[in-house]
């Protein structure tokens, strides 16, 4: 999802080898969401500033309560806007979830037969069209009656054809039938064990002849010059290695999962907003973020088969920092046992209360699966981002549960930096992160919960992934918004190996 001038732009990168599909959005007024995410963000920041938790605790009742008024007001306010957003967004939020449904399933053909039956001549646009209509039916259970038929109407302007009121109230009646029967779709199409191991430069290498083999073998056009062939190819082989990387992840048996992840790719301006508070997210296994579609490729030849274990950590090998700076009592007393049982039954390493040596962190992320920090900030005081970004391909996962610890920020011309950023650069699977400040208190349940549904579970019928837990347990916070969806998840989905 990217921001484009005043128009907000989706594009999609199918797992099928097929070529991205882009969407304008030029009807949809996102900008006043993003404002007024942002001004939440700055007021709780400056409701937060210059009070230490000593000058707090000496507080009278009403200033307390004028403190706490103020921050569930934020909080309802951040609901509030998230509402707005997805009221915004209409039919269009259909594109952040994958579902299962193809051109082919029946009641989506009926529905795209409905739609071409008045219209004269070739209908433009076809394959883009009707993989909008696929994405409207999949999240039709989000959509109300008007969404839909707001997209049903969408898809019948663009391809230029007539469309009567009881033809769309019949399109509407056609997909809403989709999800009553919950049709199942056509076994989905895989890709050659090969796709996943070509290098870029081998495909550019490669007379066209070899190319157009290989594209014929995956069932993909052959026509054009070699420059659009290669493209064509590449843009196969990446959808492969997304796709094996799906394949490799442990099954989940939690209600509502539909067996996909979300990763998003933000434009800077979009990167503070909560998009993963979308009502259509709960259909996901889980919603994590990435900076760019080759840091995802990068991190995924990591996971693919072979070698799947890649994609998960294991429970024996975890590091910790825990209130370095030793003012967070109330962090250290409740996360504190959780940590020490881990060091108990796993074995894990880690410091409690005291400022640890830069080299024995750097070990920490070198050595460990897994980088537990609970502190202030990202942990910048105690080692680098320089620091991380130096152990290259072999940084450990982390959970980072400190103020703003996710917050990315604009340099000029150039693209955002932060301290998260550097742990993916280095190598890191995932990391957990703060969008913006929180309070101690409820980000200290929620990393006891994450802690214990995630790191801890050793339920042998489901594994989910990080990203997925966190989505259910952003309601132990108090203020569910204003805290519980600073957190979010960077990288890939990330699952715990079993024992």
């Amino acid at each position: 999802m990217i921001g484009l001038s005043s128009e907000l732009v989706i594009t999609r990168f199918p797992t099928n080898g097929a070529a991205p599909i882009s969407f304008c959005l030029p009807s949809v007024s996102w900008k006043a969401c993003i404002h007024e995410m942002d001004v939440i963000v700055q007021k709780s920041r400056n409701v937060l500033s210059g009070h230490t938790a000593k000058e707090a605790d000496s507080w009278s009742s009403e200033q307390k309560k004028e403190w706490w008024d103020t921050r569930k007001k934020l909080d309802k306010r951040i609901e509030k806007s998230m509402r707005s957003m997805q009221e915004t967004l209409g039919f269009w939020r259909c594109l952040l979830i994958k579902g299962t449904s193809t051109h082919e399933t029946q009641c989506v053909r009926q529905c795209w037969d409905l739609l071409t039956s008045r219209k004269a001549g070739p209908v433009q646009l076809a394959e883009r069209n009707q993989s909008l209509l696929c994405a409207i039916a999949d999240a039709q259970q989000w959509l109300s009656d008007s969404e839909i038929v707001d997209g049903i109407r969408h898809i019948a302007a663009e391809i230029d054809a007539p469309l009567p009121d009881y033809e769309a109230r019949k399109a509407l009646q056609l997909l809403r039938k989709l999800g009553k029967r919950s049709e199942s779709s056509p076994s989905q199409a895989t890709h050659s064990s090969y796709l996943p191991k070509l290098e870029m430069d081998n495909i550019k290498k490669m007379k066209v002849s070899e190319v157009k083999q290989l594209l014929a073998a995956e069932g993909l056009r052959t026509d054009g010059l070699k420059k659009v062939l290669v493209e064509r190819l590449i843009a196969a082989r990446d959808a492969a290695l997304l796709e094996a990387l799906n394949s490799t992840l442990p099954k989940e048996h939690s209600a509502g999962d539909q067996g996909f992840s979300t990763i998003l790719i933000l434009n800077h301006q979009l990167q503070q907003f909560p998009w993963e508070g979308m009502d259509v997210m709960e259909s996901c296994r889980g919603v994590t973020r990435m900076p760019s579609l080759d840091l995802i490729l990068q991190n995924a030849k990591r996971v693919i088969p072979p070698t799947p274990t890649y994609s998960l950590i294991r429970r024996d090998r975890v590091r910790f920092l825990l209130n370095p700076a030793g003012d967070l009592k109330s962090t250290q007393n409740q996360l504190g046992p959780v940590l020490e049982g881990g060091v108990t039954t796993y074995g894990w390493e880690g410091v409690a209360g005291e400022v640890p040596d830069p080299d024995k962190l750097r070990n920490y992320l070198l050595a460990a699966d897994l980088y537990i920090y609970c502190g202030h900030g990202s942990g910048e005081a105690y080692l680098h981002r320089d620091q991380v970004l130096s152990l290259k391909s072999g940084c450990s996962a982390a959970l980072l549960f400190g103020c703003s610890s996710g917050r990315l920020e604009r340099e000029g011309i150039f693209g955002p930096s932060g301290a998260v950023l550097a742990y993916l650069r280095a190598g890191s699977p995932a990391v957990l992160a703060m969008l913006w400040d929180v309070t101690d208190r409820d980000i200290d349940q929620l990393s006891v919960k994450i802690l214990q549904d995630w790191l801890l579970n050793e339920d042998g019928n489901s594994s989910p992934s990080l990203a997925r837990v966190l989505q259910d347990s952003r309601s132990v916070c108090k203020l569910k918004y204003l805290n519980g969806h600073a957190a979010v998840c960077y990288g890939l989905p990330l699952h715990v190996a079993k024992s």
